[in-house]
């Protein structure tokens, strides 16, 4: 289907979810509605991609982060008398407001009678397509009894079906528990470039990024909801009487019922970070418990073994299971980690200098790289080449 499927709904309300999407702001249903859209048609897809990658929108993100726009409307609404400063402050909020869904609804129209996404592209860069396709990225399962499945397949027998409880999805493994008094654990592996879910036992959801590994009990028939963490994952927790906790090979998360976040994939530093409930964070072995609320971050330096807590914006730690990327004032050396392993290529460092440059911006997991590349190239004092699966950096 050539044309953009924006008559389904109308425009407006169209550019109005992705601005929603775009300032963090939209509902579970809202952004039902607008991936529904989105999935309708390549186009669709690739628009959305195209557009939310333009740079002018990073500019809207970092807007977006600063000001409280429930704080705005309850002071307008309060009938208090503020100084002209505050009211031109308020108003400016206002028309960032509007002025979001005003540019989408534009881009809308232009991208519609374009019928393609060639002046998108050349808005955002001259160089050739990189087209990495990830779509085989290797995800295996290791059953308790060594027998390694290959999930991307599809395929698992009656028999180990009936022993584990499991069943294979397009894309989440679900245990239904087989309520055996033994503890059997089976292993979730990742490689650069993928994502799975895993829906555990006890109906709690994980989903792992690349690079990745999950070990876990096919039933929780202990005391306590023990797993093991490699790399990076996204945890929503099941209320239960049984603590829920979490293993990596420096910390232990103790949670009750949760959302949070654990990433072993950080250069010297294991993080967690909380969107909901309380966690308490420790060392291995170690007998003092650091507790966070949510909108924290939990870190634990390698080097000192110390745990240190923040307030941040917990979307920045989780954008990647939107596939965005979101970094702030993060170095080329950090970024070209994250990349690596969600492309599984490599970057290649000419000059030692170009790793401690410093990016901040918000950008979409692509198909075609180059965007990426290019995103980074117009902020950076630096240039990139790439060829076969390796970025070299030069400045």
């Amino acid at each position: 289907m050539d044309a953009y499927e924006i008559y389904n709904m109308d425009t407006f309300n169209i550019s109005k979810l992705i601005a929603l999407y775009i300032s963090k702001e939209i509902t579970s249903d809202e952004e039902e509605r607008l991936f529904k859209w989105i999935n309708e048609s390549d186009t669709n897809r690739k628009f959305f991609q195209d557009f939310i990658a333009k740079q002018n929108f990073q500019e809207y993100y970092r807007i977006r982060k600063e000001i409280s726009w429930e704080d705005a409307y309850l002071k307008s609404k309060s009938g208090k008398r503020y100084s002209n400063r505050t009211i031109l402050r308020t108003l400016v909020k206002y028309a960032a407001i509007f002025l979001i869904p005003v540019c989408v609804f534009s881009g809308l129209y232009l991208y519609e009678k374009s019928r393609s996404g060639d002046a998108v592209r050349e808005m955002l860069s001259a160089t050739a397509p990189i087209i990495i396709d990830n779509s085989n990225a290797k995800i295996t399962l290791t059953l308790a009894n060594g027998h390694v499945i290959d999930v991307k397949k599809g395929k698992i027998d009656s028999v180990t079906a009936g022993e584990t409880g499991l069943s294979l999805g397009k894309n989440q493994i679900e245990y239904s528990g087989t309520h055996s008094r033994e503890i059997k654990y089976n292993t979730l592996s990742i490689a650069r470039g993928g994502q799975y879910r895993i829906k555990l036992a006890d109906s709690t959801f994980v989903h792992l990024n690349s690079a990745s590994e999950l070990k876990y009990p096919i039933d929780f028939a202990g005391a306590e909801r023990h797993v093991f963490l490699k790399g990076e994952a996204w945890f929503e927790v099941t209320k239960d009487t049984k603590p829920f906790i979490v293993e990596t090979s420096n910390l232990t998360v103790k949670v009750y019922g949760t959302k949070f976040a654990v990433n072993t994939n950080v250069r010297n530093v294991e993080q967690v970070v909380l969107a909901s409930g309380s966690v308490g964070v420790s060392t291995i072995g170690g007998t003092k418990e650091v507790r966070i609320q949510p909108n924290q971050l939990a870190e634990l330096s390698l080097g000192p073994s110390e745990i240190s807590v923040s307030e941040v914006d917990v979307y920045n730690y989780i954008a990647w299971r939107d596939n965005v990327f979101v970094f702030e004032s993060k170095t080329l050396s950090d970024i070209a980690r994250v990349l690596e392993n969600s492309y599984d290529i490599d970057f290649v460092f000419e000059d030692e200098g170009a790793k401690q440059l410093r990016y901040s911006g918000f950008l979409n997991k692509y198909e075609d790289f180059s965007i990426i590349l290019s995103s980074l190239q117009k902020t950076l004092s630096a240039k990139f080449e790439y060829a076969n699966k390796k970025v070299i950096v030069k400045k």
